[in-house]
Order: structure tokens, then sequence, then C-alpha cells
């Protein structure tokens, strides 16, 4: 197991074959992870890092295409500018069960969802976006949708455009989808209602899914519902 937590001030190289955990956490970061051979064993990684630099990854994309055998993935990276993860030729998750993401755009999540086939469980924290994105879901309904999902957490639900849309589509498309839970952003405005309002009006593909709305001025949402 690797474990990190601070202010990266050299490259952090990885040679561990039978290496399993990866944890790098609240760092800030100009410099990258650099792999040596494969890491074709590890089961969990945690990626917490500010990426100050423009067009500047720290390596985790390498990181990720030398680890398709995830079956845990929290991923929370900040940057300057957002990196086009569409031209980055990531892996198929066959093992992904639990992703956890924030501060991505929803483009990459939408591109995520394609590659984990067997995905349970989902959270989403401070997704960005710009008025430039467009959500559309691909041609064919990604594979965790229509057969694997159970459990959404999405937290700082805002309600606007494309996050509201995405909101919906999960609802929409997710056959197997047990518990959505969204934890509402801080401005508690008369739009963010409507837009909650809105979705209990979203025609679900799970007959059995229970939406649970959350106040974060009065409930702490737990991401162990997403181990359930």
């Amino acid at each position: 197991e690797i474990a990190c937590a601070s202010r990266a001030e050299m490259d952090t190289v990885i040679e561990a074959p039978r290496l399993e955990h990866i944890s790098l956490t609240e760092m800030i970061s100009r410099y990258d992870i650099k792999l040596v051979g494969t890491l074709s064993c590890v089961l969990q990684v945690i990626f917490d890092v500010n990426c100050p630099r423009k067009h500047h990854d720290c390596g985790i994309i390498d990181l990720l295409r030398q680890t398709s055998k995830l079956r845990t993935l929290k991923l929370a990276q900040s940057f300057n500018d957002n990196l086009d993860y569409q031209r980055a030729h990531l892996p198929v998750f066959h093992n992904l069960v639990f992703l956890e993401l924030a501060y991505v755009t929803i483009p990459f999540v939408l591109q995520m969802l394609q590659l984990t086939l067997n995905l349970t469980s989902l959270i989403l924290r401070r997704l960005s976006w710009t008025s430039d994105d467009q959500l559309t879901l691909p041609e064919s309904i990604p594979k965790c949708l229509s057969s694997t999902l159970k459990v959404v957490e999405i937290n700082d639900f805002c309600g606007y455009g494309i996050h509201l849309r995405l909101t919906e589509d999960i609802l929409t498309y997710t056959a197997v989808l047990k518990v959505m839970r969204i934890q509402t952003g801080q401005d508690d405005s008369k739009s963010e209602m409507d837009e909650l309002m809105q979705l209990f009006m979203v025609r679900r593909a799970s007959r059995h899914c229970n939406t649970v709305f959350c106040d974060p001025m009065s409930v702490t949402v737990s991401s162990e519902i997403a181990l359930c």
C-alpha cells in the first residue's frame, strides 16, 4: 500500500508490481506520478490532488491506464484548465464497482460511465461544466445504467442546465437503482427548489428507487450508504 498526504516537491515514482492500494490525498503538486513497470494488481486508487500547472494531470492518466483491474476509484482533481479526458484512451474497468468523482467535468463522468461496465455505486461531488458543454448520452445506454448501478449520491446539486439533465438521465435510464441521494447546494433558492420538484416528475426506469433529498445545513450526507 502507498499513502501520501502532503505538498509534493518532487516526482513520485512507483515501482511495485504487487501493489494493491494507492492513496494520494490533500496534495498540491507541480510534479508527476511516474510509473516503473506494471500495476496490474492495484484494486483501489484514491487520488485527491490539486494540479496548478495548465494542461497538467500529474500522471493520473497513465496511472489509470495501468490499473484496469480496479474495484474502487476515488478521484478528485482540480486543474487551472480542464484536460481532454476524451482523448486519454482510458481502458474499460470491468471490475470497478465503486466510483467517486469530484472536481471533474460532466463529460468525463459520462465517459467513466461508459467504461465501468459493472459499477454498483456512484458518488458525484462538485462537478464542473461550461456553457459549451452538452449532455448527450451515447446511442447505446452505458451498461452499468441498464444492469448494475444501484446507489447514486449527488452532492452540491445546483439544478442548473447540464447538472439537472445528468440527474434526470440517471433516474430515467438506471434500471436497478435502489437509492438516489441528492444533497442540495447552499443557496436554497426558489429556482433550486423548482428543479428538485421537477425531478419528482421524471419517469424512472426503476420501480424500487428511493430518492432522498438532503439539506446540507441540517443533514450530513454519508457516503456509507454507497457501500450498502
